[in-house]
């Protein structure tokens, strides 16, 4: 088991007491560290939840799957996926790579002059 430093243990415990019992306070004006502040990159990215979702398995290892071949993270292949269908829904009619290349392959071939 990992040695714990008796000062942070001290911290926690302090922070778990002020928490149980209602005694947090916040102070807009307290100083703050610069190690602290986000950079402004990250400031001004729009802000982001964590979601927990259940599957099947096979669905799970079919999701990893086309992420691996896209060279993504499934969390990314999913908020795509959920922004097209959003925008679908939305009536934004965005058109899919199955359905772009059912109409391509459906236009005659050019002639050769």
């Amino acid at each position: 088991m990992a040695e714990h430093d008796p000062r942070e243990l001290a911290a926690v415990q302090q922070a778990a007491e002020a928490f149980a019992g209602d005694s947090i306070t916040f102070d807009h004006d307290a100083p703050v560290a610069e190690a602290d502040v986000p950079s402004r990159e990250l400031a001004d990215q729009p802000a982001t939840v964590v979601t927990s979702l259940r599957m099947p398995l096979d669905l799970y290892q079919r999701l990893k799957a086309a992420a691996d071949r896209r060279g993504t993270t499934m969390a990314a292949l999913l908020r795509g996926w959920a922004e097209l269908e959003l925008a679908a829904e939305e009536d934004d009619r965005p058109i899919s790579r199955h359905a772009a290349l059912r109409a391509l392959t459906s236009v005659p071939p050019l002639k050769a002059a």
